[in-house]
């Protein structure tokens, strides 16, 4: 759970610098690792936070709901991954 913790901070501080396809990556490697070792709701709540009809956020998670939504923008959305994009 440690390391899951630190992708999180990692992910917030690469957001920040707009490292956006690295961000990406660690949020997506944190759900991946969280899918392999079946974590329990409990835990995948605390992490990636819980929301409720039409996303609205019931709990906020250790992965800012804002900042995923913008890192998922800019990495799908306007196509900024390695070698595409600024």
């Amino acid at each position: 759970m440690d390391k899951l913790e630190r992708f999180a901070q990692e992910f917030v501080e690469l957001a920040k610098g707009r490292q956006w396809a690295q961000a990406k990556y660690r949020y997506d490697t944190a759900m991946d690792v969280a899918n392999f070792l079946e974590m329990t709701e409990k835990e995948c709540t605390y992490l990636f936070g819980d929301r409720g009809e039409r996303g609205v956020v019931l709990a906020p998670g250790r992965f800012p709901e804002e900042t995923v939504v913008k890192v998922m923008e800019m990495v799908s959305v306007r196509g900024i991954a390695a070698g595409r994009g600024k």
